[in-house]
């Protein structure tokens, strides 16, 4: 009888086995080439262990805080995970804080997208009275890490359901001190939908913050096509960016709504 091993909990001839685990070596090799010369911090060529099997640490005003993530699956492949925007950009509200302790004490902050939570949560520790949202089957990690980092928050961080552009109903007329946004612009068909989220849940004196990295051209130019219609934007100088946590690859843009126009 031919003997079998089982691997990730696939049974597979020793043959097999062995094909399995050089594909695994030539993977693991390819990402570490990846990740030369690159900063510590950076997640995207993680190895998927790191990306979905384990929960992540991550420091702010040395108070560590701890996300739990998700095996990605045949409904989410990109919720599930920590990505370097929401490091990049809560870093650089870590360094707006640090240049006013007040500047988000006691502030409403809505955040689209938010996969795990990462930047709402985050955000939290500032003062914030913060609401995150995305997409129904990522409720409940959300609140899985609300409520893990709940002792670093000044107020209990809400947890919403929120699909960009559809049943908008509940959140017609609220507004919110900032919205914020990391890694969401990567599927060019859902960028329209986004921005009409973003148009709804905005004012004029709502401070919008993007960051993202351009994993898709298409989704990016899209995105940079879409919305200069009803916002005014400027990228924030890498300078404004925290010391470390900055990227010549990741682009924080700060956007204001346009004024109707009688």
């Amino acid at each position: 009888m031919e003997q079998k091993v089982i691997i990730d909990g696939c049974e597979m001839s020793l043959e097999e086995a062995e094909e399995f685990r050089q594909r695994e070596r030539e993977w693991e090799e390819n990402r570490l080439r990846k990740m030369e010369g690159e900063p510590s911090w950076r997640r995207l060529h993680a190895s998927d262990k790191d990306r979905f099997f384990q929960s992540y640490k991550f420091k702010l005003l040395d108070k560590e805080f701890t996300f739990n993530q998700g095996h990605a699956n045949n409904v989410d492949v990109v919720g599930l995970t920590v990505w370097d925007g929401c490091l990049v950009l809560a870093k650089y509200f870590e360094r707006v804080h640090s240049e006013c302790d007040t500047a988000l004490d006691g502030r409403t902050v809505l955040e689209l997208g938010a996969g795990v939570g990462v930047l709402g949560i985050c955000i939290s520790l500032f003062g914030a009275k913060v609401t995150v949202t995305d997409c129904a089957w990522l409720v409940g990690i959300m609140k899985e890490n609300a409520e893990l980092n709940k002792d670093l928050a000044k107020f209990p961080v809400e947890v919403e359901e929120l699909y960009w552009g559809r049943d908008l109903e509940k959140w017609k007329g609220k507004r919110y001190d900032y919205v914020v946004a990391a890694d969401t612009v990567y599927q060019q068909e859902l960028i329209p939908a986004q921005l009409k989220t973003l148009e709804l849940v905005t004012d004029e004196k709502t401070e919008i913050l993007y960051c993202f990295e351009e994993h898709n051209p298409e989704s990016a130019r899209k995105f940079w096509e879409c919305v200069g219609e009803k916002f005014e934007w400027e990228r924030v100088s890498v300078d404004e960016h925290h010391e470390e946590y900055r990227h010549p690859k990741i682009t924080i843009v700060r956007l204001k709504k346009k004024p109707v126009k009688n």
